[in-house]
């Protein structure tokens, strides 16, 4: 690790959830400085066309960890985390949406499985969703299809609440060039 560099990175791929961002980050900077460990917070706005990037630059202001990396155009979920993934610092990499489905509450839980070298990775699953019926049954029918073909154990694969080692990422991305995005 770098000389001022963070042991915890949290990512979080953001578009349009204005209204979401300043208790999102309100509650990850409570968790993440309870953990007493350096952090940085990237929120990585994925092209937003509401006010989006005003309410980042407002916990900016409030919370100097929080960073906003900035993609001009709306890439999708997969890429802006794939950018910030690729921009953390941190040893320790953790992630989550940004809409309010994720509790950072639950890092310590998944990042104390990380640290025990029981795992590298360690996922949350959401258990209160607040998503529409057909996307729940889509859900469900696709982490089933999915977990009988990768009998992985991944409860729920659709969720982002994640901690991993940096070198976990660094094996998942070795060429560094993903859907066209230079990473």
């Amino acid at each position: 690790m770098t000389p001022n560099a963070p042991e915890l990175s949290q990512v979080v791929p953001v578009f349009n959830e204005a209204g979401n961002i300043l208790p999102l980050a309100e509650r990850s900077v409570e968790v993440l400085r309870a953990m007493g460990r350096p952090f940085e917070i990237i929120l990585v706005n994925d092209g937003s066309t509401d006010a989006t990037a005003v309410e980042i630059a407002e916990a900016h202001a409030r919370w100097p960890e929080v960073i906003e990396l900035r993609l001009r155009q709306n890439s999708g979920q997969a890429i802006a985390l794939l950018t910030g993934l690729r921009a953390a610092r941190g040893e320790y990499l953790l992630m989550m949406d940004g809409d309010g489905q994720n509790d950072p509450r639950d890092y310590p839980a998944l990042l104390a499985l990380v640290e025990s070298g029981q795992v590298d990775l360690a996922c949350g699953w959401r258990v209160d969703r607040h998503d529409s019926t057909l996307r729940r049954i889509m859900s469900r029918i696709a982490n089933s299809v999915r977990g009988s073909f990768l009998k992985d154990g991944v409860h729920d694969a659709g969720c982002q609440l994640r901690v991993m080692r940096r070198e976990v990422r660094d094996a998942f991305f070795p060429m560094g060039d993903v859907e066209g995005v230079r990473l």
